[in-house]
This record gives C-alpha cells, structure tokens and sequence, in this order.
C-alpha cells in the first residue's frame, strides 16, 4: 500500500506522500538531535517503521535525505508585519532570523549539512541553508534599495548585515544578543540609508 508504481516498469516510482513525510519528518529530527551519522536506513526504519529496502531505494544516500529536507528547513517565513519602511522592517526581517536561532536546532541542521558538503557541487547544501535563513533579510534589503531608501548593492548589503550575526552562530556558537543585533541595525542604516554615509 506504501508506493505508487510505475506502470512501464513494474517498479516503485516514488514513496506515497504519507511515507515520504514520515521518513523526512523523522530525517529531520534525527539530524537536529544525533546528527548526520543517524540518516541510515537502518535508524530511520526503527523511528518511521518505513521497510529499510524502500528507505534506501528512494534515499540511497544521507545526501538524498538531506536534500529531500532541504526545501522545507529554509521555506521562508512569511512576514505578514513588513510596513514598507527599511528600519521597521529590517528589524521585522533580522528578528526573524535571530529568532530562528533561538527556536530551532539551526547550529545542528547546519553541521549536519556542512558534513556532506564535500563533493564539490555549487552551491552546497550549507549554502542553500544559508540562503534560506536569510531570505526575509534579503527580500527586505531589496525592495528598500529598489525603492531608493538604501543605497547600495543588495547582495552585499545583505552578506554586510547577516554575515557577522551567521558567523557568530553558525561558526562561534555564541548566542546572539538583542542588544548587539540592534546596534549592527542601527548602524548599517547610518551608513547606508538614504541621505546616510557611505
């Protein structure tokens, strides 16, 4: 009952959907708390009761698992209280993504990815992590310099902004405090807001 089949072949084109979310739901958990090491077959069948042969027929690797959860660990957040000014929502958009920091286990999801980064391809799966983070920050960033508040380019402004708190953690493992996110608010505006320096 598990899979729909592929008529031409006889074989099993892709797990149902309740299956496949079981299997991603329970990867998810297992990278937030054990790690990458615990995207087995094996360790995924006693957490899903998924049969280990269709575990590995359609995720054959950590790597596919991780990609599989990718897409939904950086949906991006909808902000529903953005008000057009680059202040306010800038500091809608970062208080976003500290709070992230807060509520999920980014730090281990994103050591997990880092470990199967090694095969070269672009961009990898950590940088498809970031991305997602800091999707609001970005969308924010852009709509500001295309309505002329800031100046600047919006990739840059957006590395100069979310860099330093990522880096603080994602890479130090320092909590990243309200008071220290609000004076990197204060002054990228200063410098870059219309009518700011440069």
């Amino acid at each position: 009952m598990g899979e729909m089949t592929d008529r031409a072949g006889g074989r099993p084109a892709g797990p149902t959907e309740e299956t496949a979310g079981r299997v991603l739901k329970a990867a998810f958990e297992l990278l937030a708390t054990e790690g990458s090491a615990a995207l087995t077959p094996v360790r995924l069948h006693q957490e899903t009761g998924v049969a280990r042969t269709t575990i590995y027929r359609h995720w054959p690797t950590p790597r596919h698992l991780l990609l599989a959860i990718l897409g939904p660990a950086t949906k991006r957040h909808e902000i529903d209280d953005l008000v057009g000014e680059i202040g306010a929502d800038l500091r809608t958009a970062v208080g976003t993504l500290t709070t992230r920091f807060e509520t999920r286990p980014v730090r281990t999801f994103f050591d997990g990815l880092r470990v199967h980064d090694g095969n070269g391809e672009k961009p990898s799966l950590s940088e498809q992590y970031i991305e997602g983070l800091i999707a609001p920050v970005r969308a924010v960033i852009a709509a500001a310099v295309e309505r002329g508040e800031l100046h600047g380019e919006a990739d840059r402004l957006v590395l100069e902004i979310c860099g330093p708190l990522l880096a603080e953690f994602l890479l130090l493992g320092r909590r990243v405090k309200s008071a220290e996110v609000e004076q990197a608010i204060t002054d990228f505006l200063d410098r870059h807001q219309l009518g700011g320096s440069t």
